[in-house]
């Protein structure tokens, strides 16, 4: 009995084996021959990777032999491959839950298509598996591989481009961290720029009139959604199309989208750019440039564009309309967020007298000649500088003119030292009065008013005047005023850009590459910037 059932089964799975190859042939008078092999459940009958003889002609594309199945008998068309590993271990899990139509729509078979359809075959497939599993729909295979006649088909039978938007596929998607993408996203993922215009120009808001309509979206109410509902899915998965399109450089589809009035992302910005620069075309690199102001910026993502950018701004030397807008560019990514400030100076003295006793001979008890003018003053305020070269001054037989700095400056120096209110006593001084200073106190190493000086000339920046003290800072090699001036110069790049002395500053060195490179700077300060924010 044993040895007999094995028989049987033997020659069951010969029979089938068979008839399968049969029906490969295309030869359409062997198909009764062939569907009497294939047993109790004729066409039906499923091999031992779980496909039919209809999904088998289908992946064929032989439209001669599947009508002649149809026109002989009438298979379930939505009939898919089983899911149920454990009982189908031989089954691809890549195609499970496809149908006859999906097979036909992934290799790009119209005329099987559009005879499956006409044969009543569900434009969605097997409604008791797509929806309720996440399987990809005919319509979204046909997207992906931008086949405009399919998409054609199954779009004026009903077939849904928001397939993939429901509530359930997006609780689906998410338990099984795999994204299912909608047809929009296919299309523009794979950069089907026609199928994607044809997906664009098909009106979603209402549901076709053909739409055949499943059990489970009836009672799921999916029916019942109303046109500004829809509306609103077709914008998030647009979206979800433009984020695609960006991140593969299908600069095609991410223009379409874009007349679809769906905001920039910043990826797909990005890489537009990197396209519209490897290409050297020009008038794409303004067109993304004026629309910069519209993309959805998030920190995370903006080291990603700075590349792209800071090459367009080498570039644009002799081009000042580009000039000004990467100027714009820049400072939105700079943002309206404070520069970080210098932290003044802890100053820490223990001679506190009145200045207002300096050139009193009465209580001076030592001189110093500044530039052939005797200055009176106390020798204890000198002994406790932080400058060797002032306390060497302080010496009885010490004799020297100071003459690299004026007399008024040394006379701020000394009330800075004698320890004015560095807030009053700055305030109170001009920029050419500071920047006097400036040179004095890191000439003789007075880090303390350094300081102090550098924190009020941030106060007193501006763009006439940014320039001229940028180069002075830059002489003296103080690196915290340096710092504040480059995010200066990014944060007001816009109205820089018709100064000639900021042209000068970014171009000078911009060909040597060197460690000295404006635009090398600007680049880091502002990478700098958005890592602190992140």
């Amino acid at each position: 009995a044993e040895y007999m059932g094995d028989s049987r089964g033997a020659i069951k799975s010969y029979n089938q084996e068979l008839a399968f190859h049969i029906l490969s042939t295309g030869r359409s008078d062997m198909v009764v021959e062939a569907v009497r092999l294939l047993g109790h459940y004729g066409l039906n009958t499923a091999n031992p990777v779980g496909m039919t003889a209809v999904m088998a002609a289908a992946v064929a594309g032989d439209a001669a032999i599947l009508q002649a199945m149809l026109d002989l008998y009438q298979p379930d068309l939505n009939q898919s491959v089983p899911r149920d590993t454990q009982t189908n271990p031989n089954a691809d899990a890549d195609t499970a839950g496809w149908t006859a139509i999906h097979f036909a729509a992934a290799k790009g078979h119209h005329a099987v298509v559009q005879l499956l359809v006409e044969r009543g075959a569900s434009c969605h497939g097997d409604p008791r598996v797509t929806r309720a599993t996440g399987v990809l729909s005919p319509l979204q295979l046909a997207s992906a591989n931008g086949c405009i006649p399919i998409l054609d088909i199954l779009l004026s039978n009903g077939a849904d481009p928001l397939w993939s938007v429901t509530r359930k596929q997006r609780h689906l998607a998410a338990a099984e961290s795999q994204p299912t993408l909608n047809s929009y996203a296919l299309a523009a993922a794979h950069g089907r720029t026609d199928a994607l215009k044809l997906l664009l120009n098909y009106p979603v808001a209402e549901r076709n009139a053909k739409a055949k309509l499943t059990l489970e979206e009836v009672l799921s109410g999916e029916t019942t959604l109303n046109i500004y509902a829809r509306q609103a899915l077709r914008r998030e998965a647009l979206r979800e199309a433009m984020h695609y399109a960006g991140e593969n450089g299908f600069t095609d589809s991410v223009i379409l989208l874009r007349e679809e009035g769906i905001p920039w992302t910043l990826p797909a910005w990005t890489q537009c750019m990197e396209s519209a620069v490897t290409f050297a075309n020009k008038s794409t690199q303004l067109a993304l440039l004026r629309q910069f102001t519209s993309v959805e910026t998030y920190v995370s993502q903006c080291g990603e564009v700075l590349p792209q950018v800071f090459a367009l701004l080498r570039r644009s030397r002799n081009d000042a309309e580009l000039f000004c807008l990467i100027g714009a560019v820049l400072a939105r990514l700079y943002g309206k967020d404070p520069i970080a400030a210098i932290v003044p100076a802890r100053r820490s003295t223990s001679v506190v007298i009145d200045p207002r006793f300096i050139n009193v001979a009465e209580s001076c008890d030592t001189k110093v000649t500044v530039q052939g003018a005797p200055v009176l003053l106390h020798k204890v305020v000198l002994l406790e500088t932080q400058s060797d070269r002032l306390r060497l001054h302080a010496a009885p037989d010490y004799f020297s003119d100071i003459d690299d700095v004026s007399y008024d400056t040394f006379l701020l120096i000394l009330q800075y030292l004698y320890g004015c209110n560095a807030n009053d006593l700055l305030g109170r001084c001009t920029s050419k009065e500071l920047v006097d200073m400036l040179h004095a106190s890191t000439s003789y190493g007075l880090e303390c008013l350094t300081l102090d000086i550098q924190v009020q000339l941030t106060r007193l920046l501006n763009p006439e005047n940014v320039v001229t003290l940028y180069k002075i800072v830059r002489s003296l090699n103080l690196q915290d005023m340096l710092q504040y001036c480059l995010g200066f110069f990014l944060q007001n790049f816009p109205c820089l850009t018709q100064q000639d002395a900021f042209k000068r500053l970014c171009f000078k060195h911009s060909g040597k590459r060197t460690s000295d490179d404006f635009i090398n700077k600007l680049q880091k300060v502002l990478s700098l910037r958005l890592g602190e924010i992140c």
